[in-house]
């Protein structure tokens, strides 16, 4: 009896001592399949030559941006983009280990740009989802948060 009640108290202790950058969990059948839309991005840009950093909000571009992760392994995207006449889809595969999840194929809003793209999860549950994503130009260094929710 002794013996299990220091395995609960050891379990129990190891479960408390989880650390707050501990990866996230993977997404779940609950969190797939549905649809996510972006709310917002907030935009840091820093240049390179020592000016002040700029912090700014970006407008999702010409309507609203879904990015749907159909199963554990494939995702689309589904947006309206300003040049384009309809709406332009991707689908494509992805990866989710520990915090990043890497996109194989994927339009970077604020990029421009089609092609293999990693973010960082920083916030994961049933109705919202919170991406980073840093990146550099010749002359910036851009720090965004990308915010979805469904």
């Amino acid at each position: 009896m002794q013996r299990l009640a220091w395995s609960a108290l050891a379990a129990l202790t190891l479960v408390g001592c989880q650390k707050a950058d501990d990866p996230l969990p993977a997404p779940t059948p609950t969190l797939l399949g549905q649809r996510w839309m972006l709310q917002s991005e907030q935009r840091e840009a820093t240049p390179l030559d020592g000016s002040p950093a700029t912090v700014y909000t970006v407008a999702p571009p010409a309507g609203p941006v879904f990015l749907t992760y159909v199963d554990e392994q494939h995702f689309t995207l589904d947006m309206q983009l300003p040049s384009a006449p309809g709406p332009y889809h991707i689908e494509s595969t992805y990866s989710y280990q520990g915090q990043d999840l890497t996109f194989a194929s994927s339009y970077s809003w604020t990029t421009g740009t089609v092609a293999p793209r990693t973010v960082r999860v920083a916030e994961l549950s049933a109705h919202r989802l919170v991406l980073l994503e840093v990146w550099e130009s010749p002359d910036t260094h851009y720090f965004s948060t990308q915010t979805f929710s469904r």
